[in-house]
């Protein structure tokens, strides 16, 4: 979190039905996410078991695909999010 920023500048989505699908998309991350979780995917995905390859730009633009639930306002692709995100100045 930017420390030079005020509370005010920070998006809130008050009580809207936004803000429960926020909640609830974190809430589901925090719970199911477990040590067991992350090894099975990592098995299932980095070993694929469809025995598919893919460049580092294919996997980028499959992030296109990706509907972030904890976002909801945001317009952007996804790899334009995850290149700004890469790029920004802590």
């Amino acid at each position: 979190m930017d420390s030079n920023r005020k509370a005010e500048e920070y998006r809130d989505y008050g009580g809207s039905p936004l803000a429960l699908k926020v909640k609830e998309t974190y809430r589901l991350m925090h719970t199911t996410q477990t040590v067991e979780t992350v090894k099975s995917l990592h098995e299932r995905f980095v070993h694929n078991e469809l025995g598919k390859r893919y460049t580092v730009w294919e996997l980028i633009e499959k992030l296109d695909a990706v509907v972030d639930d904890s976002d909801p306002d945001l317009d952007l692709p996804q790899s334009v999010h995850a290149f700004q995100t890469a790029e920004a100045q802590f």
